[in-house]
């Protein structure tokens, strides 16, 4: 599910190094809470005060565990929440428990693991095994559970071995930490997760590797799973391969504060991938109705739209802004043992992709980043432009690669949604740097325009794109911008008048987006969004001027009984046609999708 981390060293078959199994993790009694309404439960000021205490220190990320991270973050009911304590057998529906005053795990020191909606259920879903669906009519913004995992490990844990930049390293470094902690309990839970026992699955679990793959890094990634799958007791090879297919095919990425621009360098350490009991149950579609976010190794579930009682409340397994791309894209993203059948997949299941096979795809990965990264703003947003028109070749592809591409297609290549939004908050942050806020403006602006026009509703991206106009806005009114715009005929004009009339428009876009998406009062915005004002490329004052606004639309919030509809919130842009960037840029793709 989650995206492929980032890899490390080679290393030889050789060096079969002796790995303790550490204590089973005992998980009966595991429980949680059964609630009305979860974001009411959760005590949030307890789980903030945890995280702002954990990332205090100046080299909080070096040598973090899942254990400190966890241990830091808990997940805590308030005690006049409208909650029932519930096993988690009980709700997963792998064993006969029922909701309980009590409960065995605590006196074992488990802490809860999951707050769940009451209006919610696992059942059967058809050709899907089990699904989550509505019980009762659900709002857009209604918080439907926030579960801590099974089992997880954070990235940072294993990016030192010989096999890190294998593509299936961290499922692997899941599945060596289930068999390292693997208990009868532990196995209990996830007998009923996809694949169950009987059932067929792929022999090989790992992901396809590419051919270039280093041989002795994937012997070494095989050594060190075969090494921790034997160390267990009484464990049939057919259940250990099962276990491991559990764990390829229901892991769940962690990612604190990923749509942030914040993100990269500040809360990477906190990435990591988890073996969720009760999140395994949503299903994927390409038009979700459940958004998530994490806060440390805790994953919080909302839905993104209004879903009608009996409805089947699904996930996203792919990133956002792969989901306007062409369905074979999307499949080939997905890279999962079935083949999506959601309505949109299902419309455009006989539409032909044009193109043909010589079809080049612009690719802006890590090194493409941090290519750009080394370039002077004004280079940087030059880099861009042309990438954005296709230009951009790779210095890594050899003579021979070149030749090969050349003689499949010529002209430029085709930019996806996805590559083309990281490019634009490239050149929007160059734009800030060189104190062109009214040029980055125009750009933060196309960029909420992509999302809310090919993104699911309320995408936290878009409150990241409306802080980062406002910011801009204030900028203007203070006289910290100098244009020099290339294309006048985006720049934004102040359709309300002022800088800070618009700021104000665009805080309220930001809140009403992060109210739906978070499932959080308003007020819970400034923490969310602290480090991400901090670090803007705008005058201080600016800065201080966004959180007035803040507080002032905090506050009205407060009185309101339900968030903006989805039309009213992309309304209130007052978007241009010109300013919506389409799903993909470069030759025609009968497929693009953008519907």
């Amino acid at each position: 599910m989650p995206p492929k981390a980032k890899r490390r060293l080679a290393g030889g078959r050789k060096a079969k190094k002796k790995q303790a199994r550490r204590s089973p993790l005992e998980l009966d009694g595991a429980f949680g809470y059964v609630s009305d309404d979860v974001s009411a439960s959760v005590d949030w000021n307890s789980l903030y005060s945890g995280f702002d205490e954990l990332t205090a220190p100046r080299l909080w990320g070096m040598g973090l565990t899942h254990g400190a991270v966890s241990a830091k973050l808990p997940l805590q009911v308030r005690a006049e929440a409208p909650a029932k304590k519930a096993q988690l057998s009980s709700v997963s529906g792998v064993g006969a428990g029922a909701a309980t005053g009590g409960g065995e795990g605590e006196g074992k020191g488990l802490g809860p693991l999951f707050v769940i909606s009451s209006k919610i259920k696992l059942k059967d879903a058809e050709g899907k095994g089990r699904g989550w669906f509505a019980e009762a009519p659900l709002p857009a913004g209604a918080l439907l559970l926030v579960e801590r995992p099974l089992v997880a490990v954070l990235d940072a844990q294993w990016r030192d071995k010989a096999w890190a930049d294998c593509d299936s390293a961290d499922t692997t470094a899941l599945g060596i930490e289930l068999a390292l902690v693997l208990s009868p309990s532990l196995r209990a839970l996830v007998t009923r997760h996809h694949p169950v026992e009987g059932a067929d699955f792929p022999s090989d679990v790992e992901d396809d590797e590419s051919d270039e793959e280093d041989t002795a890094k994937r012997e070494a990634m095989a050594d060190a799973r075969d090494l921790a799958w034997s160390m267990v007791d009484g464990l049939a090879a057919a259940e250990s391969a099962r276990l491991q297919a559990v764990v390829k095919l229901n892991s769940l990425g962690f990612y604190t504060h990923s749509e942030q621009l914040c993100h990269s360098g500040h809360f990477t350490p906190l990435t990591g991938s988890g073996l969720y009991a009760l999140a395994s149950g949503f299903n994927h579609s390409c038009e979700p109705s459940v958004s998530r976010f994490s806060i440390g190794d805790l994953t919080a579930f909302v839905t993104n739209r209004p879903v009608k009682a009996g409805q089947e409340l699904c996930i996203s397994y792919i990133e956002t802004e792969l989901l306007c791309a062409p369905r074979s894209l999307r499949s080939q993203s997905l890279n999962r043992d079935f083949t999506c059948s959601c309505t949109k997949c299902v419309a455009q299941q006989g539409q032909l992709e044009g193109g043909g096979s010589g079809r080049r795809f612009l690719n802006v990965d890590a090194t493409v980043q941090a290519e750009l990264a080394l370039l002077q703003p004004v280079e940087r947003v030059q880099a861009v432009d042309a990438a954005l028109r296709g230009e951009m070749a790779s210095d890594d592809d050899s003579e021979e690669d070149e030749e090969e591409e050349g003689a499949k297609s010529s002209g430029p290549a085709i930019v996806l949604g996805k590559d083309a939004q990281e490019l634009r908050a490239v050149k929007a942050l160059a734009l800030m740097q060189m104190g062109r806020r009214d040029d980055a403006l125009a750009v933060w602006r196309q960029l909420a325009g992509f999302a809310a026009r090919h993104l699911p509703p309320f995408d936290e991206a878009l409150a990241v794109y409306a802080t980062q106009a406002a910011l801009c806005a204030l900028s203007i009114q203070s006289g910290g911008s100098s244009s020099s715009s290339s294309s006048p005929k985006l720049a934004p004009k102040l359709l309300l008048g002022t800088a800070e009339s618009e700021a104000a428009r665009y805080v309220n876009c930001a809140m009403d987006a992060y109210r739906v998406i978070c499932g959080c009062d308003a007020k819970m915005f400034r923490w969310r969004y602290a480090k991400e004002v901090e670090i803007a490329e705008v005058p201080d004052d600016a800065k201080q001027a966004f959180w007035k606004l803040v507080d002032k639309v905090a506050a009205t919030a407060a009185s309101k009984t339900a968030p903006a509809a989805w039309a009213d919130a992309v309304e209130a842009w007052e978007f241009r046609e010109e300013e919506i960037p389409e799903a993909m840029t470069g030759p025609p793709m009968s497929d693009s999708s953008s519907a």
